[in-house]
């Protein structure tokens, strides 16, 4: 009987149907950017200073590098401003 019961019922909407909220995501990408950019300012200043030091190209690289990751990240988080 259950089963005869269920028949009848209209089937689900599908999720890729309904209406995605983007909030819960944006709101934690914002919190992990600004985690992540302040961890890149602190490689930054840390590549730097060794650098200084006479450090090898390879941590001038990592200078440069944590510079391109925040560009990037500050780029991705602007482009998801059309779903805030």
């Amino acid at each position: 009987e259950l089963g005869a019961a269920d028949a009848h019922r209209p089937p689900a909407t599908p999720t890729s149907q309904q209406e995605l909220s983007y909030g819960p995501l944006i709101m934690s990408l914002d919190l992990l950017s600004a985690k992540i950019d302040r961890k890149m300012d602190e490689l930054n200043k840390l590549s730097t200073s060794l650098v200084e030091s006479g450090a090898g190209p390879e941590v001038e690289r990592l200078a440069y590098a944590s510079e391109e990751m925040k560009g990037i990240l500050e780029e991705a988080v602007r482009s998801l401003d059309q779903y805030r």
